[in-house]
């Protein structure tokens, strides 16, 4: 910047980041941890006066992104596009992994772990489907867990983004195509949730940000709205336009009254239980530590909101990120609300129960909380529901009355979580601590 204009210093003569100029997706980052930034241009790294610091030309261009996928605490270069996925090292650009992928195109990676064995992951959206690969470096191979279908005929080259919604430790993927927005479970691919949309697509990515500041994680979508005809796909023709139970996707249809879906989207969980996250999300190329928020740990200080680092912490050696694309909240991924009870039989006829359900979990638990007491012989004898949300730390006492009036306090009894899992109201970060000590009343002679 030299006074109030924007003066261009060089023009790199090799890799954009991209599969051609319209899609370049470059970013800086330290890939050689010499505490100097360099633009990240697919398969060229760019020193910050435009000097290469490396160029790969035994692999294509193709959208990179950075994270440490060999756990050694150093950073390799992703890049995907033109069917494949390559893994670079990110201080010299020396292939380490590489896979053919099992169909067209490839838009830009996200990297997370998706399922929950505390090593990264690469999603990449393709013409039709999206696929989930590991890197494994026993085998030196990068093989390719499930692949989902989806419908991106115009472009191939769809971004995508990632999120644990219930802090279960396991991201979940976001994606929009020309007629959906998908979420797929990441371990497995299984269709969480199918939303109409209508968009001729390029790079766009669904995202996640906590938009209305309320605690809880939304989804961003856009929708362009562009007639697709004549150009090959469509949305109102089998076997998009009838549902499919089996993939847990309702059927596609036009929007009341307008030809397509077009703006922007904003999703939440009608119960609230998806976990909390940042309320900002920066650029396409999104790493949490290449922007601050004030209320985390991801910047050195001044951890002012909005504030672009000019020496970012590095993303890959921070044990709660190593992510790409990802969003996430404060100091860890797994903030989601922990039901925990307490019970105390009281000495009264018919017999009454305090269960004191307290949140030690880190986010929110809604109102709605159905609770349970139980004899010996597993048999509900009361019930109860909570009545207001619970922050972390609060806890809500329920006093509850046995159904049954020839039950006696002085018998055992516990507490549990009621949780109907076809109808979940809340998701928690563990299940294994629902039930309460088994407790009985001090009772005097009867």
């Amino acid at each position: 910047i030299q006074g109030n204009q924007i003066v261009r210093q060089w023009v790199g003569t090799h890799g954009r980041g991209g599969t051609n100029s319209n899609t370049a997706m470059s970013f800086f980052a330290d890939v050689d941890e010499d505490d100097k930034l360099e633009l990240v241009a697919g398969n060229t790294i760019y020193e910050r006066d435009g000097t290469e610091l490396w160029r790969q030309t035994s692999v294509s261009d193709g959208f990179p992104a950075v994270a440490d996928f060999d756990g050694d605490g150093k950073p390799e270069v992703v890049l995907t596009g033109s069917n494949r996925v390559d893994i670079l090292e990110g201080a010299t650009g020396a292939p380490e992994l590489s896979v053919a992928l099992p169909d067209s195109g490839g838009g830009p990676p996200t990297v997370a772990d998706f399922d929950g064995d505390g090593k990264p992951e690469i999603g990449v959206a393709q013409k039709n489907v999206y696929v989930m690969t590991k890197p494994n470096y026993t085998t030196n191979t990068i093989d390719i867990v499930w692949s989902a279908p989806n419908h991106d005929l115009s472009s191939n080259v769809t971004g995508s983004s990632v999120f644990d919604f219930d802090g279960d430790g396991k991201a979940e993927v976001i994606y929009a195509d020309e007629c959906f927005l998908w979420v797929y479970d990441g371990t497995t691919g299984a269709v969480l949730l199918a939303e109409l949309t209508t968009s001729f697509t390029g790079t766009e990515n669904a995202l996640v940000a906590d938009v209305d500041g309320d605690g809880h994680a939304e989804i961003v979508m856009v929708s362009n709205g562009a007639d697709p005809s004549g150009s090959g796909w469509k949305c109102d023709v089998a076997p998009w336009n009838q549902p499919d139970p089996t993939m847990n996707r309702k059927a596609w249809v036009k929007p009341q009254g307008a030809a397509a879906y077009r703006g922007i989207t904003v999703f939440g969980d009608r119960e609230s239980s998806w976990v909390g996250t940042r309320t900002i999300w920066s650029q396409h190329s999104y790493y949490v530590t290449n922007i601050c928020d004030s209320r985390d740990s991801a910047c050195n200080a001044p951890q002012t909101y909005g504030l672009i680092p000019t020496a970012a912490k590095r993303n890959w050696e921070l044990g709660w990120l190593n992510n790409f694309r990802q969003n996430v909240q404060d100091s860890g991924l797994f903030n989601a609300p922990d039901a925990v009870l307490t019970l105390n039989v009281l000495c009264t006829t018919p017999v009454s129960f305090e269960v004191r359900v307290q949140n030690q979990g880190l986010s929110g638990l809604p109102a709605g909380v159905n609770v349970g007491v139980f004899d010996a012989s597993g048999n509900q004898v009361a019930s109860g529901v909570t009545t207001k949300e619970l922050l972390p730390g609060q806890t809500e006492l329920l006093v509850v009355t046995a159904t049954d009036g020839s039950l006696s306090a002085k018998d055992t009894y516990v507490a549990r979580v009621i949780i109907d899992p076809q109808n979940r109201t809340f998701n928690e970060c563990r299940e294994d601590n629902n039930e309460s000590e088994p407790a009985a009343g001090h009772c005097g002679p009867s």
